[in-house]
């Protein structure tokens, strides 16, 4: 990977690009009014157990191709035990996701979703495998690559509990993939159900993630086995099961405040053309102040456009035939 820049000094403050690829690269992740779609970093501790690392997989390919994965110590892929590393890392490949995977004695199972804002960790949630179904445990058709998903969270404890809350919004910028301005209705093949249980006087909070795929008509004539598995598990609903399917158990939480996330949310403002007229469109000021606008019309035909006629200009046959006549006997 080529250096973008160096700090200046002993290493603190703002990166400083020496190269013009470098100033490039720094001009591109410059804040912008409509911003880039969001990458995801995928980290796996030393120490994760096998549903970590499956579960990682299986999110990384729903990711794809805006996910990249690497794997660290336990200690650097834990952002609630320390960030620099997966800071500086975010950075490099230009991540603002992340998902880190690791499993210890005191927490087996560990997932840590979150987002990153300006470099650093802005807000993150702790989760814990207790039941696990990967895309290869649950022999289902599987969307093809480019489809995006519906996202569904069922219960009032997502909008009420001040925890659930936090972890929707994370849930959310994490599984709904590239920003698009149209979608075409055969590109929504699959959904992520999400389900909150649990409370304050319960002292536990639970999320019960199910992925189901969403089948068409035609799908269900053509393949017997899809139509066997429609009808034994959904009942005249077109889903079927796909997985991953997991039952999350909430840990520890970072949850930003709201007015920490308005600052994350406050865009810089546009700034106007002096020249151009407000509220008026194809109309702009000269050097004088003189207001001066663009009309467009469609291009005309000659042929059929209506002139008035004046009687003096016309001219009958006969006394052009006339004219015609004597000029020939002079002209002899």
């Amino acid at each position: 990977m080529e250096r973008v820049g160096s700090r200046n000094g002993s290493g603190d403050g703002p990166r400083v690009p020496t190269t013009a690829r470098g100033k490039r690269i720094m001009k591109e992740r410059e804040p912008k009014i409509v911003e880039n779609n969001k990458n995801t970093i995928f980290l796996s501790g030393s120490t994760a157990n096998k549903d970590c690392n499956d579960l990682i997989r299986d999110f990384l390919s729903m990711r794809a191709p805006m996910g990249v994965r690497r794997r660290f110590k336990d200690r650097e892929a834990n952002p609630f035990v320390d960030t620099s590393e997966l800071e500086f890392l975010s950075q490099r490949v230009d991540c603002s996701l992340f998902c880190t995977g690791t499993s210890s004695k005191k927490r087996p199972s560990n997932i840590v979703i979150g987002r990153m804002f300006d470099g650093q960790v802005l807000d993150m949630v702790e989760m814990g495998i207790d039941l696990y179904l990967g895309l290869t445990d649950i022999h289902s058709p599987k969307p093809q690559f480019g489809t995006k998903p519906a996202l569904i969270f069922e219960g009032d404890l997502w909008s009420n509990d001040t925890i659930f809350e936090g972890c929707k919004s994370i849930l959310t910028d994490f599984f709904r993939g590239p920003t698009l301005t149209s979608m075409a209705h055969a590109s929504l093949r699959y959904c992520h159900v999400f389900y909150a249980v649990g409370s304050d006087d319960l002292q536990t909070r639970r999320i019960l993630m199910r992925t189901y795929y969403l089948c068409t008509s035609r799908e269900l004539e053509e393949k017997d086995n899809v139509k066997k598995l429609h009808q034994e598990s959904c009942g005249g609903i077109t889903i079927i099961p796909m997985g991953p399917n997991v039952d999350f158990t909430v840990r520890r939480t970072q949850i930003l405040d709201r007015s920490e996330m308005a600052a994350a949310m406050r865009r810089q403002r546009v700034k106007k053309d002096p020249s151009k007229v407000p509220g008026v469109k194809n109309a702009e000021y000269d050097e004088l102040g003189r207001e001066f606008g663009t009309v467009y019309v469609d291009r005309q035909d000659f042929d059929k456009l209506g002139l008035r006629r004046f009687k003096g200009l016309r001219r009958d046959r006969s006394e052009s035939g006339e004219e015609g006549d004597g000029e020939e006997s002079i002209s002899e």
